[in-house]
């Protein structure tokens, strides 16, 4: 039976400065853990010396005036010393050593950088030993096959379904017709997908893909009428409520799904469209208080807020625009917001709040306006009909940029780009989009 002593042999405490070291034996090997551990970050460093043995500098960046004895120990030495303003620590051990930083956990830290952080930490450790620990066991280059034992295998179950009985995949006919439903909704055939569940679910009504096959009904049905808008002469098969009378069964069977969020956000979509107010409230006011950090609640809220600007009540919906703007995590959602803010300032006359909020767009995720780029030039036409010449310029300058040759309004968008840089002032831009436009 193996067993470990440890115990404290040394400490040294200067100020916030403090240094550890715990020894012990594994296997009757001596070994040591060297602890240097200071309040702020600090850099310790490995030297090698010629004789192929390693030493180790920690420098702490303030001076410490106590002065402090050098320890001589068994498997190690240390040295203190002060220069110009700084504080040394000089580690030799006398045996096989490993320098190891303690870092910190990303959870414990309140500060997310865009560069990477020197390589300081405020807690580093030294592997003493005198020998290995653990030796690697030696690999033998020789023949590798698998070899199979029947009778010793372990019994094998395999998925069960919502009653605990085993799920035969060869006779489990749903399974194919729920991929090729999935295929279909990721390949944009949405009228399909709302016909084939219909179809699926007929002939599979205790089909355990049931909570996904009608999560992509709703989906489909929402992208087929946000399609169409206002204009209903399809006669479609379905409606808005459609979506709420499947969201409401799927929200009480399927309650603690991880795309409750999700279906919710569509009810209340489905809710504003066929002019609910009492239920569009009543299921915002869920989203918010059950879901709050979830996008799809921020895209609820983004869809309330154009409702009630439709309604005239603008100070409501500039108020939850701006909380959507400053609270939520996805950056998507962010720029949807900060173009609404951009757009209404625009219709109000303030021109340099307008260009604030779609200044954040084009400097920190401008890769979101080429999502939709007839919206993005049509954004683009109103900045120049506001006078905003530079931002309607930069907008074409991107879809420029992300655009191939071929592309059928590439013409119109080279000579506009010129024209609203010249009215911008900006000649030398405008005289590249000339003469780019004359070139083609």
């Amino acid at each position: 039976m193996k067993s470990i002593l440890i115990f404290l042999l040394a400490s040294v405490q200067l100020f916030a400065l403090e240094i550890v070291l715990n020894s012990g034996k594994e296997s009757r090997v001596n070994y040591a853990i060297l602890h240097v551990m200071d309040a702020k970050p600090f850099l310790c460093q490995t030297i090698p010396d010629a004789l192929d043995k390693k030493h180790y500098i920690c420098t702490i960046n303030r001076p410490i005036d106590k002065p402090i004895d050098s320890k001589k120990m068994k498997l190690v030495e240390l040295d203190f010393y002060e220069k110009e303003g700084l504080f040394y620590v000089a580690i030799e051990p006398k045996v096989d050593s490993k320098l190891i930083p303690v870092e910190e956990s990303l959870y414990t830290t309140s500060e997310i950088l865009t560069k990477p952080q020197e390589k300081l930490y405020s807690h580093w450790t030294i592997l003493l030993q005198e020998k290995p620990l653990y030796e690697e066991k030696s690999v033998q280059d020789g023949i590798d096959f698998p070899v199979e034992f029947p009778k010793y295998q372990k019994p094998y179950i395999g998925a069960l379904d919502l009653n605990g009985a085993p799920i035969s995949y060869a006779q489990s006919k749903d399974i194919g017709l729920y991929l090729e439903i999935k295929k279909a909704y990721e390949s944009g055939y949405y009228d399909n997908v709302v016909k084939d569940v219909k179809r699926v679910l007929t002939l599979f009504p205790n089909s355990i893909f049931r909570s996904e096959l009608e999560l992509y009904q709703m989906r489909a049905m929402d992208k087929v009428l946000s399609a169409k808008g206002e204009d209903k002469s399809d006669n479609l098969a379905f409606n808005e409520n459609d979506i709420i009378t499947v969201g409401k069964r799927w929200t009480k069977e399927f309650a603690s799904d991880e795309n409750i969020p999700e279906v919710l956000m569509l009810m209340t979509k489905a809710y504003i469209k066929s002019g609910s107010k009492s239920d569009t409230n009543y299921f915002i006011d869920i989203l918010i208080s059950e879901h709050p950090d979830s996008l799809f609640t921020k895209r609820a809220i983004l869809l309330y807020a154009d409702n009630l600007f439709l309604k005239k009540e603008k100070d409501k919906a500039m108020k939850l625009y701006l909380d959507v703007l400053f609270s939520a995590q996805d950056l998507d959602i962010a720029s949807e917001a900060a173009i609404r803010l951009s757009d209404h300032q625009m219709d109000a006359g303030k021109m340099k709040e307008a260009k604030e909020y779609l200044l954040k767009v084009l400097n920190v995720n401008a890769q979101y306006l080429l999502k939709d780029k007839e919206a993005s030039y049509k954004l683009a036409r109103r900045l120049f009909e506001h006078r905003l010449y530079d931002l309607a310029a930069k907008i074409t300058d991107l879809l420029l940029d992300n655009a191939s040759k071929r592309e059928d309004n590439r013409e119109l968008l080279l000579k506009e780009s010129g024209d609203w840089h010249a009215k911008a002032n900006e000649v030398e831009a405008a005289h590249a989009r000339y003469q780019e436009y004359l070139n083609d």
